[in-house]
């Protein structure tokens, strides 16, 4: 059932449009200088109810890449994060959550996982929150090598 939600959405989700995605980079400088991390951010626009926000976090010393996926609502101890590229088929990631239990956060297979992100234009993620209840959003996510490029000395795209 719930990959047929997610099936769903994304066949109503993002229409495509010959603009690239919005990917905002950000900056976190650790004081300490051991974690400095570059994330790109692309947000879903779709959503009425709440702001869902997907990004890729680089850092900066291990040129190690990671995903986040930001809810803005309390999703209490859920650890299980779902990604569908373009039309392919859906994959689980188990997750860390932050300290206030809105996000997501996931070390990637950087070989496997960037070449899905390369290669697509939409990206439906989903997950549940502590009541079970669904959160869902869709995201246009080309532009993104661009974006990367832009800022040298950031981690590596393959």
């Amino acid at each position: 059932m719930k990959l047929l939600l997610l099936t769903s959405v994304l066949a109503l989700g993002l229409q495509a449009s010959p603009a690239t995605a919005q990917w905002r980079p950000m900056t976190h400088d650790d004081p300490m200088g051991k974690n400095s991390e570059m994330t790109y951010i692309v947000q879903d626009r779709k959503s009425s109810i709440q702001t869902i926000a997907f990004g890729f976090r680089c850092h900066l010393r291990s040129k190690k890449w990671g995903l986040t996926a930001n809810f803005d609502t309390y999703l209490g101890e859920n650890n299980n994060l779902r990604l569908r590229y373009d039309d392919g088929k859906v994959t689980r990631h188990s997750t860390a959550i932050s300290a206030d239990e809105t996000a997501l956060i996931s070390w990637i297979n950087v070989r496997r996982e960037m070449k899905r992100v390369l290669a697509a234009e939409k990206l439906a993620v989903q997950t549940f929150d502590y009541r079970g209840v669904e959160h869902t959003a869709v995201f246009d996510i080309r532009g993104f090598r661009d974006a990367v490029q832009k800022h040298p000395g950031t981690c590596l795209l393959p």
